[in-house]
């Protein structure tokens, strides 16, 4: 027996909500962790935020800017685990590899490799008076890769042989290419142009707040693709 592809339109819908759900939830840890230490929200977007005053004056503020990414290490590592504990019971390993893909590991390389990045900013911070430092830099990419290898390693060995760069190369990058077009290049603007902007769930606008509420939607929906698109024969 061996294992394939069964990948159709409910899983992309799906996948894709998925990705889209958990950026989301990304921000929403940022901006809430932000909350409980100022007791206020600040303004953001949909893919950029800024704390209030009295939470950027918190001691601890920098929290608020790691709270984002280890909610998406966390996401990554579930998918990870969920992939090895089922390596035999091919729906649970394919419900494993949507979560570990949809936490999106090569977005938290591909932003710190252009010396961007949550985890970067807090290490500016901390360490440097917010001022860029290539040290600070190379050990950081080098924590965020490390932290990422193994998943990603992971879901690499668990795959289907047939075609396996491709899928793997499609699962990875992928996403950037989507995410840049629907939030970056469609929703984003529409949101700056004063689309729904005002206030929403969590301290995020109406227009964010709908998004996320849809996105969540159509994974519940559409969730037991997730679990079939990896299928033995």
């Amino acid at each position: 027996m061996s294992d394939k592809l069964s990948i159709n339109w409910q899983f992309l819908v799906a996948f894709f909500a998925l990705i889209f759900a958990a950026g989301e939830m990304h921000e929403l840890v940022h901006t809430n962790v932000g909350y409980l230490l100022g007791g206020c929200y600040g303004s953001r977007d949909f893919n950029g935020w800024q704390l209030c005053e009295a939470s950027s004056q918190h001691p601890y503020y920098w929290l608020s800017t790691l709270s984002g990414p280890f909610f998406t290490f966390v996401m990554l590592w579930v998918g990870h685990f969920m992939v090895k504990k089922s390596e035999e019971n091919v729906t649970r390993r394919a419900l494993g590899l949507a979560v570990l893909f949809g936490s999106f590991p090569f977005g938290r390389i591909f932003t710190v490799l252009l010396k961007g990045g949550d985890e970067y900013l807090v290490m500016r911070s901390l360490f440097n008076n917010g001022e860029h430092d290539n040290l600070l830099w190379l050990i950081t990419t080098i924590a965020i890769i490390a932290i990422c290898l193994t998943p990603m390693m992971t879901a690499w060995k668990a795959l289907p042989t047939r075609r396996r760069w491709l899928t793997y190369s499609t699962f990875t990058l992928g996403p950037l290419f989507v995410v840049l077009i629907v939030l970056l290049a469609g929703l984003n603007p529409l949101l700056l142009s004063g689309f729904l902007d005002g206030p929403g769930m969590l301290g995020a606008p109406l227009l964010i707040t709908l998004w996320m509420l849809i996105c969540s939607g159509l994974v519940i929906v559409y969730r037991k693709s997730l679990s079939s698109w990896i299928v033995t024969t």
